[in-house]
């Protein structure tokens, strides 16, 4: 079965460890990593306090991921991990959700499942 699995969640709660086991049990399965890194390999310079820009720029990378990527990949976060980010954001008036719907559907399409990784009881991130 060929397959295209999200790994998604919030900061620190595992996901990389968990989409990195998955890729070393699935033969032939290779993992994408998450897109704020594959942007910093890129050259690009992410702000301190991340703008809306930055999480658009991350949003249209995790978007390119899957559109380009073969049928067995793991992919370390998925549009709407950014979606979430840039919703809580205190400048997510400027973003314009319309502009990316489609966008977002497509890519949304091609994934065949999203694996969800919650935060711990009791919540070890604060």
């Amino acid at each position: 079965m060929f397959m295209r699995i999200a790994v998604s969640g919030a900061y620190l709660t595992g996901k990389t460890t968990l989409a990195g086991q998955l890729s070393s049990q699935l033969k032939g399965y290779s993992l994408l990593e998450e897109p704020y890194y594959e942007l910093l390999e890129q050259g690009h310079e992410f702000s301190e306090l991340p703008g809306i820009e930055d999480f658009e720029m991350q949003l249209d990378e995790s978007i390119n991921q899957i559109k380009s990527s073969g049928e067995n990949t793991i992919f370390d976060r998925y549009p709407l991990d950014f979606l979430s980010y840039i919703q809580v954001h205190k400048d997510s008036r400027f973003f314009e959700i319309n502009d990316w719907k489609e966008k977002i559907d497509d890519a949304m399409d091609q994934l065949d499942l999203v694996v969800f990784v919650p935060v711990e009881n009791p919540d070890i991130i604060a």
